[in-house]
């Protein structure tokens, strides 16, 4: 995970998490009644836009651990310090 800005890795971990705690409880919440799971794919979008909107100038808001984290484990490994920041 990269952080932008000099912030401490720990604050921008609970950052994401938190970020991806908010999307699946949303995701959740809507698809919990028949009633409001036809919203979802209309409601998941803005939740999160606002959520990169929010968190993107902090963390970078990768959204998907495995995404930011794989790379950032291999790079020292392969030697592409380009990728690691």
């Amino acid at each position: 995970m990269a952080c932008h800005e000099g912030n401490l890795r720990p604050a921008a971990m609970l950052l994401e998490a938190s970020m991806t705690a908010v999307l699946v409880l949303v995701l959740l919440l809507l698809t919990s009644s028949a009633r409001t799971a036809r919203w979802t794919a209309l409601v998941r979008w803005p939740v999160i836009a606002g959520l990169v909107w929010q968190g993107a100038p902090y963390t970078g808001t990768s959204s998907d651990p495995a995404r930011s984290l794989g790379p950032a484990l291999l790079a020292p490994l392969l030697g592409l310090s380009e990728i690691r920041q």
